[in-house]
């Protein structure tokens, strides 16, 4: 299914955190800007437009997704430093977009 995703154009394969993973081509300007993975050729321009927290937005989604979470496996998960991981998920918190404990 994930080969028939990307052959639609419809994923991505990118390298994270030293990982080969498929990703929603929705997501490729927000693993770019929030990450630095590189990016296959040809993705339309509508889905790399710059937004103003790409790693926010995926650390909230990883939040959503795997709660209830350590720190180090969100930092581990996308490849980021856990200083950076925290202040995400401070800055998170403060926004009201996450709940801590």
């Amino acid at each position: 299914l994930l080969a028939e995703l990307v052959d639609a154009r419809r994923a991505i394969r990118v390298t994270i955190g030293g990982e080969v993973r498929v990703a929603g081509i929705e997501d490729a300007g927000r693993l770019r800007d929030a990450l630095g993975a590189a990016l296959p050729v040809g993705i339309p321009t509508a889905f790399l437009e710059p937004l103003p927290d790409p790693l926010a937005d995926l650390v909230a989604r990883y939040a959503r997704t795997h709660g209830p979470f350590r720190t180090s496996e969100v930092a581990t998960r996308l490849g980021i430093g856990g200083a950076v991981a925290r202040q995400t998920l401070q800055r998170l918190e403060a926004q009201g977009r996450l709940a801590s404990g």
